[in-house]
């Protein structure tokens, strides 16, 4: 190779690297509100995210927060150990302009009663063409009207979906009373 092909790859290479890296030096506040605000028109759901709002771009670019708190008709239902926010790739150009592809929430232990139990059907309610949510290693505490505990089930998987023909879709793997479901 010569140096010419060398430096054109160089220059190639520097330059797609910089474009993915360009959300790095964003302004975190102003992400993370613009990122709570696009959850909630996007998805229907209202997330609180941690100050520390992070960056990442392997395997696909993605912001990503730990403590995350989840709440439904202004109570707190859940509190998710990790969370990613996965972005499309265009636009990054501009901090307004992100996009997001899908969320995925690992280790949430949801606190849930009768009063807020609709908030799985408008979570699937709200999915729409090309959105997905998913919940990772997760734990369902279901309480009665006295917050006292009725049964704790783990959730393997939990992923919401749009599928073809106008279908929305949950999937889940779980267990009740140590029975797989």
């Amino acid at each position: 190779m010569n140096t010419k092909n060398i430096l054109i790859l160089s220059i190639i290479f520097m330059t797609t690297m910089s474009y993915f890296l360009l959300p790095a030096f964003y302004n975190k506040d102003k992400i993370k509100s613009q990122l709570e605000n696009q959850i909630l028109d996007k998805y229907n759901l209202e997330v609180k995210l941690n100050e520390s709002l992070r960056y990442g771009l392997f395997p696909i670019p993605h912001f990503y927060s730990r403590d995350v708190i989840i709440n439904y008709k202004s109570d707190e239902i859940a509190k998710s150990n990790n969370v990613k926010i996965l972005i499309s790739i265009n636009n990054f150009f501009s901090s307004d302009n992100l996009n997001i592809k899908s969320l995925k929430f690992k280790k949430t232990d949801f606190k849930i009663n009768f009063l807020n139990f609709k908030f799985f059907i408008n979570l699937l309610n709200s999915i729409q063409i090309n959105d997905k949510i998913e919940f990772l290693n997760s734990k369902l505490f279901y309480l009665d009207q006295n917050d006292t505990l009725i049964f704790l089930t783990n959730i393997s998987n939990l992923n919401y979906l749009y599928q073809k023909n106008f279908l929305q879709k949950l999937n889940s793997k779980f267990n009740i009373f140590n029975i797989p479901i």
